[in-house]
């Protein structure tokens, strides 16, 4: 199986998610995120669509814990982009996360994030 390759400045917002993560700080998990991003998730057969201040309320809760990712799939369309991850964290475990990207003036930013438990 070959190496997916992701170019460097996807991979900079998906690492500001999991060093924000890692670090339990809002502040540089937010660096990842456009203003209007969104959560959607299916746990246990139950899915919500939520506004990503879920997710920032989730890191502030939990405080800093291990997280990591491994790529499973990847694709871009000019100013578009998915990527899928297992993503594991200390205090929760696995799951399969996926990215929804889009390039702004400030870079690329996390428009949508989608995860489900395994």
């Amino acid at each position: 199986m070959s190496e997916i390759k992701v170019p460097e400045e996807i991979l900079k917002a998906v690492n500001y998610y999991y060093d924000g993560v890692r670090n339990g700080d809002i502040q540089l998990a937010k660096k990842s995120m456009a203003l209007w991003a969104t959560m959607s998730l299916n746990e246990n057969g139950k899915v919500n669509i939520v506004p990503i201040q879920a997710f920032y309320d989730w890191v502030m809760n939990c405080g800093p814990q291990e997280s990591s990712y491994k790529i499973l799939g990847f694709i871009q369309n000019n100013k578009t982009a998915m990527i899928n991850l297992q993503s594991h964290y200390g205090k929760t475990g696995d799951c399969i996360t996926s990215f929804g990207l889009v390039k702004c003036d400030e870079g690329w930013k996390i428009v949508s994030k989608l995860f489900s438990d395994k």
